[in-house]
């Protein structure tokens, strides 16, 4: 059982809100008994999140607090941000780029150019996938570990896309948003991969894998190029 209620989790200062939104979704809206049982228990997950841990989805956490098996309060979460979120694409952008730049990187393959890393909201993946598509490639998502396998190349390019077409596809009050948060993600995968290791991948035997391929490329890309160079300290070597 929980040291704590729910409400407890929740800051007094958000607790009328938590619960004028569950109102609104659960009577005005629909009226009493409208939402179906899981749909019920995805609204208080998202609403959960949302209040109690200010947005950033925690499955162990809302697991512990729901008394729920990790998997479940995923779904549950996935459901309720799809269907109670009303989140945008550039909203949605927003909170993929703040969880790039605190996550950890790994080089999955030198040969192959690829990287690996945890991607903890599977909610958010969609919209990953939707900028994916639009540059041409594709990426490996394990729900069961929240991990991604993405080429480098690949993932440069996304973030490409995202830095220059959200002057465009996103709303106005959200493109401005999102370009300052491209540049931190950049410089963690910088720091994950480190200096050394990208200083031997850009010259010897190493220069012509996939991982110094995608490296140059990156550095070359219009919008993102120089935060590549800089974060990646790859500038004299091109």
């Amino acid at each position: 059982m929980p040291d704590e209620t729910i409400i407890e989790h929740i800051p007094k200062q958000h607790r009328e809100e938590f619960l004028a939104a569950f109102l609104d979704a659960y009577v005005d809206t629909r009226g009493l008994g409208g939402l179906s049982k899981t749909d019920l228990d995805a609204l208080i997950v998202y609403l959960y999140v949302k209040h109690a841990l200010g947005g950033v989805f925690d499955a162990y956490k809302v697991a512990q607090a729901m008394m729920l098996k990790e998997s479940r309060a995923k779904s549950l979460y996935e459901t309720g941000l799809i269907k109670h979120g009303n989140l945008s694409e550039g909203a949605a952008w927003s909170d993929i780029l703040v969880l790039l730049a605190r996550t950890s990187y790994e080089l999955e393959s030198v040969e192959r150019g690829q990287i690996r890393f945890h991607f903890g909201n599977p909610a958010l993946f969609r919209y990953f996938q939707v900028r994916l598509r639009q540059v041409e490639r594709t990426a490996t998502y394990s729900a069961a570990y929240e991990t991604v396998v993405i080429g480098l190349e690949s993932f440069l390019l996304v973030l490409d896309n995202v830095y220059e077409q959200s002057q465009t596809d996103f709303k106005t009050t959200e493109m401005d948003k999102v370009r300052p948060l491209v540049k931190p993600v950049i410089q963690r995968l910088g720091d994950s991969l480190g200096k050394k290791r990208i200083k031997d991948l850009m010259s010897g035997d190493k220069s012509k894998s996939g991982a110094a391929q995608a490296l140059e490329t990156g550095a070359r890309l219009a919008s993102i190029g120089t935060f590549v160079r800089a974060a990646l300290a790859i500038g004299s070597t091109l």
